[in-house]
């Protein structure tokens, strides 16, 4: 990524202000989109810290959906 394509932010200062940005961490990584957008919530500096986090877990709560093994549910009459 070029110094110019850093630099830039459309929308305010919350991830251009710190040296190591979200999309740093995400490509590093090789982080999922679920994960990546997480991390991105997390590690913003905004003033509603509490909807940052609510949508972190929005995330977060999606990937651990997508992990989890499918569970079948047994109809009654396959019980037997």
């Amino acid at each position: 990524m070029d110094a110019k394509t850093r630099k830039k932010q459309v929308g305010g200062n919350h991830y251009a202000s710190h040296q190591i940005q979200p999309w740093d961490v995400i490509l590093d990584y090789n982080l999922d989109y679920w994960t990546g957008n997480a991390v991105k919530y997390l590690l913003r500096d905004k003033l509603n810290r509490l909807e940052d986090l609510n949508k972190a877990r929005h995330y977060i709560d999606e990937r651990i959906r997508q992990l989890q093994p499918q569970r079948r549910i047994r109809r009654s009459h396959e019980q037997h």
